[in-house]
This record gives structure tokens, C-alpha cells and sequence, in this order.
């Protein structure tokens, strides 16, 4: 590895684990300390994988001779603050709604339940959420009815899937709903959601024992199918308990 003495980026190359190959004369012979623009650390060491781990935050120790024997790391410059993550803002809103909502106890409480339901289902619509975290605040979402003048990207609830599980459907096409065109049949209307293109469904964040995925299951994660390792699995693909197909 070879560092830059004035921007701190470093290079490597397999061939060259502990060779400087840039600061060489024509006759490639290395150059004299105090000309040389470069660092070397030998690659693997444990001062190679500090000064990955750092950079560029970071000062050079030196010895007498200005060979690099260490790093000193430097503070790192706040980052940007993390988007919200949309089910919280679903959340905020409804708090911060919650006097026009009319969430009270008591009679009134009763009378305004449709009201604060339709509001939900409004907020649920209004959010640009994936289809994994659609598939947590189902819910939510409407049922599917006849009569009803749907639009594209539309989101309504209709059925349960193979685990006894609120289905989702997306409207593909403007259309005007009618009794003998539901959801699972129209296929030229609507698109199931939580599955991938293959029909594998998409993993959603397990609330519980209760939903939780057993041995073998298979699920579709970022791209990639994953299969099972345990039963009671709650924990994402890729940290724990899950294999790649």
C-alpha cells in the first residue's frame, strides 16, 4: 500500500503488497525520503487496515527518518442527518393530526372510527413506500370494493396471501371496479403485491413469533433469493440465519 503524502489516498496493487512503484527515478531506483510523495505500508498489516478504516481522518506519525509508523485519527466531520424512515413519518403525521382526526374517548370516540380509518388509509396512499413496508401497515390500506373509479398506482387491500396474510394489490391501469373483476382475477388490472417478478415473495420485518419465517422458507431480499436456516426466524437476510439460493 502507498499513501499520498498530501491527500492521504492510498493505492494497492497485488503484485506490489510492500513496494513503493511510484516513487522511483528512471532507472527505478526509489528516491531519497524527502522526495518522495509517497508512503509505503506493506499490504495486510495491521497499520494498512487503520489507515482504511480512517480515511482520509487522520494524522501521519513519522520517525526520525519520516517513514510512517502510525496513524493518529482525527475527528470525523458530522454527517448528514439519516432520512426519516417512512413508516415513522406515517406516524408523525397521524400525531400531529390527531386533534382533526378526532381521536377521543367515549360515544364520540365510536362516531368518528370511520373517519380516523379513512384518514389512515388516505395517509397510507400518500407515502412513497416500498413494497416491503407497504406489506407492514397492510392494514391500512382499503379494501378493495366494485364501483369504484381506481387510477394507476392506487394500493387496496383484497384477500389474504399464503400465510393467512393481508394482501395487497396495485391498480396497473385506470379503470372503474366491477363484481366479477376482483383483484386476484383481474390480472390485467391490478399487480400483487409482495412478490418479485419470479413469484417469490418479498421479505417483510417479522412483528413476532406469530409471523415469523420457518426453516426452508424462501423470500426475495435486495435482490437476491434467501432460504431459511431456523425456525422462528425474525432477523433480516444477510445478518443472520438466512443462506443465499
Amino acid at each position: 500500500m502507498i499513501i499520498n503524502k498530501t491527500t492521504k489516498g492510498y493505492q494497492t496493487q497485488s503484485h506490489r503488497p510492500a513496494e513503493n512503484w511510484l516513487d522511483i527515478d528512471a532507472e527505478g531506483n526509489l528516491l531519497p525520503q524527502e522526495q518522495r510523495q509517497y508512503h509505503m505500508i506493506p499490504d495486510g498489516t495491521a497499520l494498512a487496515e487503520k489507515i482504511i478504516a480512517h480515511y482520509p481522518y487522520f494524522d501521519f506519525v513519522l520517525d526520525e527518518a519520516g517513514n510512517l509508523i502510525d496513524i493518529t485519527p482525527t475527528e470525523r466531520p458530522p454527517g448528514p442527518e439519516p432520512e426519516p424512515d417512512r413508516l415513522d413519518v406515517l406516524e408523525e403525521r397521524v400525531d400531529e393530526h390527531a386533534d382533526i382526526l378526532g381521536i377521543i374517548l367515549g360515544e364520540e370516540g365510536k362516531r368518528v372510527a370511520p373517519e380516523v380509518s379513512r384518514a389512515f388509509q388516505f395517509l397510507a396512499q400518500s407515502l412513497d413506500l416500498d413494497d416491503s413496508q407497504k406489506m407492514e401497515i397492510a392494514s391500512l390500506y382499503p379494501k378493495w370494493a366494485a364501483n369504484i373509479e381506481y387510477a394507476v398506482g392506487a394500493v387496496v387491500k383484497h384477500g389474504v396471501n399464503a400465510d393467512n396474510e393481508t394482501q395487497l394489490y396495485r391498480v396497473i391501469q385506470d379503470h372503474k371496479s366491477q363484481e366479477d373483476w376482483p383483484p386476484d382475477i383481474a390480472t390485467s388490472l391490478y399487480a400483487k403485491i409482495g412478490f418479485d417478478s419470479g413469484g417469490v415473495p418479498i421479505w417483510t420485518q417479522p412483528g413476532g413469533a406469530h409471523d415469523a419465517y420457518m426453516l426452508g422458507d424462501e423470500v426475495s431480499h435486495k435482490g437476491d433469493i434467501w432460504i431459511s436456516d431456523l425456525d422462528n426466524n425474525i432477523w433480516e437476510p444477510g445478518v443472520y440465519g438466512w443462506r443465499k439460493k
